[in-house]
């Protein structure tokens, strides 16, 4: 007997210690504007991605340059030999300039313009997710914390009821394996406890890996997750082309059928090499111009072409596929969100105020004699084990809303911009 209370004593304090430690004086609040402008300067995955656009703008400067080749100068040195018997050495030189003829120079400026765009939509699609992941864990942590003070509310009033029974076993009153069934009940709640602080732990540390940043201890999370209302159904179906994540796959159907018109253009005589001739032999100079153009005999362009209009093929496939998905997946959401949304209510309308008409009433009936402490402790878990379950409810209500402003192209309000 002395035994488990013990274990349970050493376990309960151990969980009430872990709860000091997330209890403590907080001297910051992580909210959704504070944890994305950290993520937006820490995350590497950003930063590399601001790399790219800054590559990006070179890259269109040097597609714009009006002449795309450097001249090509090429020298030549000859010995002649004479009947006479004497050797001439002859010298020449050739300049030539490759001019692209088809105008592939205003395709490829096109092409990186819209390369560059890609970029800065795929940092808008990687900010944006960022946000979102941010956002889901806020609300989870949000709930979290609130079932945890609801448990350590049930803990406490286990503990009183506890020492009565302790007293009462002592006297006779109820025998040992009464005592001890509700110690595994004691257990059990100290177990779950520890559980939803892990969970709250883990919920940190994926905040702490979004935002490449160590958060301080002492720091509690914030979000006002009341201010998110369901976007309507067809709205939220419309306005998933204004994701980036569509937009992306827009551009790259775009900039597959330019490449498709450039290789066409350069299948055939793409380019000519204006060129300027100066050659000496032993009595004259010779200075003359000519023209090189590149034949297309062999039907490499030809594969090209083929390549290039299956990447388009495949492009649209892509665009098309992504719109599907995200249509499929929204669907989904809203499906689960009505039935959340039936449980919600459910509670709301009866479990919640049932419980609690309940207990109020074996409390009064607990100070009239009428019941003992434990059938009145009973009703506080029944209460209170309601209250848990709708706080869970509650967070997957709300982060399956801001899974369907994720999917469409809505956008939801940040905290701090009001």
């Amino acid at each position: 007997m002395r035994n488990w209370f013990l274990l349970l004593s050493f376990y309960v304090v151990f969980a009430l210690f872990l709860s000091s430690l997330l209890h403590a004086s907080s001297s910051c609040q992580i909210t959704l504007q504070w944890a994305t402008t950290q993520a937006f300067k820490n995350n590497p995955q950003i930063l590399l991605l601001q790399k790219d656009i800054e590559k990006g703008k070179i890259e269109v400067k040097k597609a714009s340059i009006f002449f795309q080749n450097n001249p090509d100068l090429s020298m030549s040195v000859a010995n002649r030999f004479k009947q006479s018997g004497n050797n001439v050495i002859d010298y020449g030189i050739s300049l030539g300039l490759p001019i692209e003829i088809r105008g592939q120079r205003g395709l490829s400026e096109e092409i990186a313009e819209l390369n560059l765009y890609r970029r800065i939509l795929e940092l808008e699609y990687v900010k944006r997710k960022i946000t979102y992941a941010a956002g889901n864990l806020l609300i989870k942590a949000v709930f979290l914390k609130k079932e945890i003070n609801l448990l350590e509310e049930i803990i406490r009033i286990e503990q009183e009821l506890m020492k009565s029974l302790a007293v009462k076993e002592k006297t006779g009153t109820i025998s040992e394996v009464k005592l001890n069934t509700f110690n595994l009940e004691y257990l059990a709640t100290g177990e779950k406890l520890l559980s939803l602080k892990e969970k709250l732990m883990g919920v940190r540390s994926e905040l702490e890996k979004i935002m490449n940043k160590t958060l301080p201890a002492d720091c509690d999370f914030s979000f006002d997750y009341q201010k998110l209302e369901v976007p309507e159904y067809n709205k939220a179906i419309t306005t998933t082309s204004e994701r980036p994540y569509v937009k992306m796959a827009c551009l790259s159907k775009k900039v597959a059928q330019l490449k498709l018109s450039l290789t066409k253009r350069n299948s055939l005589f793409p380019r000519i090499v204006p060129e300027l001739t100066f050659s000496r032999d032993d009595m004259d100079y010779l200075i003359g111009a000519g023209i090189s153009i590149p034949l297309p005999f062999l039907g490499t362009n030809s594969k090209e072409v083929e390549s290039s209009k299956i990447e388009v093929a495949k492009q649209e496939l892509n665009l098309m596929l992504k719109k599907e998905q995200i249509i499929r997946e929204l669907k989904g959401k809203y499906e689960l969100l009505s039935s959340i949304q039936k449980r919600k209510i459910l509670y709301e309308k009866s479990v919640l105020s049932i419980t609690k008409e309940n207990l109020e009433e074996m409390k009064i009936r607990y100070d009239r004699g009428e019941i003992n402490l434990i059938t009145l402790e009973k009703y506080w878990d029944n209460f209170l084990t309601a209250k848990l379950s709708y706080y869970d409810l509650l967070g997957r209500y709300y982060t399956t809303i801001l899974d369907i402003y994720y999917l469409s192209g809505e956008k939801f309000f940040r905290q701090g911009e009001k």
